[in-house]
């Protein structure tokens, strides 16, 4: 959901990072968190404006505290900040250690490729998972394209990456790069791109 507010500079430095509907309210108190154990990050992203256009403001809780991830000019207050949730879905994956990340429609489903080596599938809307090591990974330089060939027991799982545009008419959003998976009798197709 989005919804104005407003960060004083003064705010950010005395509670960390600032969203409300009044300057310099917190929405939240900080939390102390007992043990790290199990303990899972969150991220969030504040598209802010300036009086010269929009800046990006990141947050990032850790079990030692908040981090907050500022543009370097911070002689200016930022308003109507809106919570960027799909920004933040998708920075939240790039600081846990996802180097690309893939999406796709009917059904839904979210891919996840870590250090080359592991992947992550979602599918069916989030109801069923699947992780597999990837043992074939080849890149084509004549067709932009990289495939990964994993297995999570003895299920095969074949990833086709395609360096060229795909447009995500769910989110009119478009992508650099197309994504096929494989598995199970099953072909998905989606948008995707490298998180570093």
């Amino acid at each position: 959901m989005m919804r104005p507010a407003a960060i004083g500079l003064s705010a950010i430095l005395t509670s960390g990072c600032a969203v409300s509907t009044e300057p310099h309210q917190p929405i939240s108190s900080p939390r102390t968190i007992e043990t790290p154990d199990g303990f899972e990050p969150s991220t969030a992203v504040y598209r802010c404006e300036t009086g010269e256009g929009e800046i990006r403001l990141v947050t990032r809780t850790r079990p030692n505290g908040l981090h907050v991830f500022l543009p370097p000019e911070m002689n200016q207050a930022y308003l109507n900040c809106e919570h960027d949730r799909r920004a933040s879905i998708w920075e939240h994956a790039k600081l846990s250690g996802v180097d690309f990340r893939a999406v796709g429609n009917e059904p839904g489903w979210v891919l996840e490729i870590r250090e080359g080596n592991r992947l992550s599938l979602s599918y069916d809307y989030g109801q069923s998972n699947l992780e597999a090591d990837i043992s074939v990974s080849r890149s084509d330089a004549a067709t932009r394209s990289t495939r990964y060939v994993g297995y999570a027991g003895e299920r095969r799982i074949e990833v086709l990456l395609v360096g060229e545009s795909c447009p995500d008419t769910m989110v009119d959003e478009t992508y650099p790069t197309r994504v096929e998976v494989t598995f199970d009798d099953r072909r998905l197709t989606g948008c995707g791109r490298p998180l570093h």
